[in-house]
């Protein structure tokens, strides 16, 4: 069997920052929070997380996953 390579289209590889790593000052500065609510969620394993010894990173893709799954479900004391 012989391929014709003039056929096969140019693969390019795109950088895809969703699995970059953020620092928890990374994190709260994105949601403009404090890193002590972002210890929280990691705490309460609402934010997953992956530990490079002690030091906490997430993943840019679970952080927008959390902020969809918790998008409009907030406090209405200030609605």
């Amino acid at each position: 069997m012989v391929i014709d390579m003039k056929n096969i289209p140019d693969i390019k590889v795109v950088y895809d920052s969703m699995d970059q790593l953020m620092s928890v000052p990374d994190v709260a500065d994105k949601l403009g929070t404090s890193q002590a609510f972002v210890r929280r969620l990691i705490k309460l394993n609402l934010l997953p997380t992956i530990y490079f010894g002690r030091y906490p990173r997430v993943r840019k893709f679970s952080l927008n996953a959390f902020l969809e799954q918790f998008e409009g479900k907030g406090s209405n004391k200030y609605r």
